[in-house]
């Protein structure tokens, strides 16, 4: 059997469109935080799971250097965070893709992805803090939540347009 994830801006809400547009977002800035919500299908639960991004996979790319170049910069970004717990808070003085797996966004819930954690073979997992009720795993009537946000370094000279994939990694035996 298959098993269809769906990710949404709104709990039991509709799918998201793919790509997020983000907007403009200027040096030194970030984007406000999208809590977003995840479920399935299945009637089992999938389990094993884990975020990541890789770079973009879909269909009408229109970035400004090309899907694997865009990933790279992300990581890039995310290499240089300097503190991953008040990244995100202090806007700007790191960038990259952060993740808060942490309902209520505390401080010291948000992590960038970087080399080191949150690409593919490195996930972060899913905590009970994402409203699970086992960690890694979705139950079938369950829906885990996190937020996730965008902040471009002071020091980033390239303006364009970046793509990526965010990612659940899972295992589902139905």
């Amino acid at each position: 059997m298959v098993v269809s994830i769906t990710w949404s801006e709104s709990a039991g809400g509709a799918s998201m469109d793919d790509p997020k547009d983000w907007g403009n977002i200027g040096n030194g800035s970030a984007a406000s935080a999208l809590e977003i919500f995840i479920r399935h299908d299945g009637g089992s639960p999938i389990t094993a799971c884990g975020l990541y991004i890789q770079p973009y996979s879909g269909t009408g790319y229109s970035g400004s250097a090309g899907a694997t170049a865009d990933y790279n910069e992300i990581i890039a970004w995310g290499d240089t965070a300097t503190s991953s717990a008040d990244a995100y808070d202090t806007a700007g003085i790191d960038g990259g893709f952060f993740i808060n797996r942490t309902a209520g966004s505390p401080v010291g819930g948000w992590f960038a992805h970087c080399a080191a954690t949150g690409v593919s073979g490195l996930e972060f997992g899913l905590p009970t803090t994402m409203n699970i009720a086992t960690a890694d795993t979705i139950l079938n009537a369950e829906e885990a939540t996190c937020e996730v946000a965008i902040v471009v370094p002071q020091y980033e000279a390239t303006a364009g347009t970046r793509f990526f994939d965010q990612c659940l990694r899972y295992t589902y035996t139905s």
